[in-house]
């Protein structure tokens, strides 16, 4: 077995972090915390280079300025869904000296080589299925993918910060990554 990880590890950062430690108002922070997970990835790649200067109430203001948040809306105005668009995230990125790049089409293999080459690399899971239950889609929920664990040369699984946790990095065995993988995401790198 053998470990490689990204050079540049971050400090894991919970987007269920209390308000206070994340730069919010009691107010914002119940309406943020559920919704935060690929910011705080951004954030957590921001952090590992140094460049981290603000709080992630601004962060996510910052993010939002930057067309990177997304709501629809039906016929009669409810939001049926939201989310973290990954172009306005790697903009950001860049704002803060970064490069990055979107992977609308990503594999294991491709995700392994973007590891390989230092690059920190968010992607797309589906969180209730990483949680032990059942659901049939992939996708969903953004983590941090910051290394990998080979066996006998062949991928193993892959190390994460999951925004939704308390801490990381977490071991996520190549199976049940194959499940949950939307197979899309982007990277940063310096």
């Amino acid at each position: 077995m053998m470990d490689f990880f990204i050079s540049h590890q971050p400090n894991h950062i919970s987007q269920y972090a209390p308000a206070t430690k994340l730069g919010f108002n009691d107010q914002d922070h119940a309406y943020w915390s559920g919704r935060l997970c690929g910011l705080v990835c951004l954030a957590m790649t921001l952090d590992a280079h140094k460049v981290l200067k603000t709080n992630i109430a601004e962060l996510t203001q910052q993010g939002v300025a930057f067309g990177g948040y997304n709501k629809t809306y039906d016929g009669s105005g409810h939001v049926t869904g939201s989310g973290w668009l990954y172009t306005p995230l790697v903009k950001l990125a860049r704002h803060y000296g970064l490069h990055g790049q979107t992977h609308r089409e990503l594999d294991t293999q491709k995700l392994k080589t973007e590891l390989l080459k230092n690059r920190f690399v968010v992607v797309s899971v589906n969180q209730k299925i990483l949680r032990g239950e059942s659901s049939q889609s992939k996708g969903g929920h953004l983590i941090l993918t910051v290394g990998i664990k080979l066996h006998k040369n062949q991928l193993a699984g892959f190390y994460v910060h999951d925004p939704a946790k308390k801490s990381g990095p977490t071991f996520i065995p190549i199976k049940l990554f194959n499940k949950v993988f939307g197979k899309r995401g982007f990277s940063i790198w310096c």
